[in-house]
């Protein structure tokens, strides 16, 4: 009798266990880090909406930051399904993915072709606009992801020292977005390689408007004044 009561002690010990296990560890398809709970709403929000372009150009950014390369290849094949091919967005994160992956000339070939799409698309919406007697400033026409591809170009150019090509591409990147800090920064440092010392000097400053403190501006800065 004692050894079937120790028995029964026992299993419920066991069931007792299994049962906190269960209820308190998480369970497989649980997000157990922060940039799995990240991956998980981008996810969600496409599958909320399938139809927009930036929800899935979101997600896909984050797989590749997480450098879960051939998830965000898949779901790139997802997103042409659902969006198309040649919209500026998709083409835009496949140039990033590239880059990723160490394609520097798919990603140059794709980021051109991003911007080329972007730009065309806004003179087609621009010119539908029109039509209907309505005059948007340009720059709200996909100018967020247009600014995005200038930057990441910009980035591409500065790899290979192309500083004049890359201060270029910058000032096309700030035109849609002025006040983006980073831009000017980027743009700042690249007038230094080019020995253009007030400009960079006029482009930290700037980029201080938008974001007191900035350290990377304020940087710049000293390297601006020690160049003088």
């Amino acid at each position: 009798m004692l050894v079937i009561a120790l028995l029964g002690t026992v299993v419920v010990m066991l069931a007792a266990i299994l049962w906190a296990v269960a209820t308190v560890l998480p369970q497989r398809d649980t997000p157990r880090t922060f940039v799995e709970r990240q991956l998980a709403m981008l996810e969600r929000v496409v599958k909320e909406k399938p139809k927009s372009e930036e929800a899935w150009a979101d997600y896909i950014l984050a797989l590749v930051a997480a450098k879960q390369y051939s998830k965000a290849q898949a779901v790139i094949a997802q997103a042409e399904k659902a969006v198309g091919k040649d919209v500026v967005d998709i083409l835009y994160v496949r140039a990033r993915l590239a880059h990723a992956r160490g394609d520097r000339g798919e990603a140059e070939q794709l980021v051109k072709k991003a911007i080329d799409s972007g730009l065309a698309f806004r003179q087609k919406e621009l010119a539908r606009l029109a039509e209907q007697a309505t005059f948007p400033d340009p720059h709200v026409i996909k100018g967020k992801v247009l600014a995005s591809a200038y930057y990441f170009q910009a980035q591409l150019l500065a790899e290979k020292k192309q500083w004049q090509e890359a201060a270029e591409a910058l000032t096309k990147s700030l035109a849609e977005e002025p006040a983006s800090a980073d831009a000017l920064v980027f743009r700042g440092n690249v007038y230094l390689e080019l020995s253009e010392t007030a400009s960079a000097t006029a482009d930290f400053r700037q980029a201080l408007k938008y974001i007191p403190g900035f350290q990377p501006a304020l940087d710049g800065l000293k390297k601006a004044g020690a160049a003088k």
